[in-house]
């Protein structure tokens, strides 16, 4: 006859495998409620206002190379108006949404910085609207020169679900241009 231990190991491993098998539909259904969404397909995607792009380049000496004090840096100010609630569903933790300016160099071919970012943790703060905000991080390059270099800006964000796999969406990019140098300053923040 069957003991104790054996009838309680019988429950458990069936207890684990109904476990295991909930999880697994549990991580397969947010791909498959993001890419059946109504909602999703009718909200045009969330992207950075073109009109409201601003990009300085400065040189501040002794950013990050002690041995070439004209580094040139980049600062962008944006404008963003985007509705990420569609991408919030039972499964969704939370968002974490950033801004990425892309540029290439004759050296590099594929630069992508992240300027600013945000944790969307909750269906009440996924509308987001921003005027004039200007950017976490600067922008730089490895060979210290930004002016006359084209790129773009485009919103990036990444779905996060309590359980399963992550997400990565963007919206369409914004085209960007650095100009010429503004004045020598020695301070760390753009006039």
């Amino acid at each position: 006859m069957y003991n104790f231990q054996q009838r309680a190991n019988a429950v458990f491993a069936f207890f684990v495998s109904v476990a295991f098998a909930m999880v697994l539909l549990t991580a397969a259904s947010g791909p498959l409620l993001l890419h059946f969404s109504q909602d999703i397909k009718r909200t045009p995607p969330p992207a950075i206002d073109a009109a409201g792009v601003n990009v300085r380049v400065g040189r501040v000496g002794f950013q990050y190379d002690y041995n070439n004090p004209s580094t040139q840096l980049g600062w962008v100010w944006f404008n963003l108006d985007a509705d990420l609630r569609p991408w919030f569903h039972w499964n969704t933790k939370q968002l974490h949404v950033y801004a990425v300016v892309a540029f290439e160099t004759p050296q590099h071919h594929s630069n992508e910085i992240v300027i600013w970012d945000h944790i969307v943790t909750s269906v009440d703060q996924a509308r987001l609207q921003l005027s004039k905000q200007k950017a976490e991080y600067l922008v730089s390059d490895i060979a210290h020169k930004l002016s006359g270099l084209n790129g773009t800006l485009r919103l990036e964000w990444n779905v996060v679900p309590w359980v399963g796999f992550l997400q990565m969406e963007r919206g369409p990019a914004t085209e960007i241009a650095f100009p010429q140098p503004s004045p020598p300053s020695h301070s760390h923040t753009a006039a």
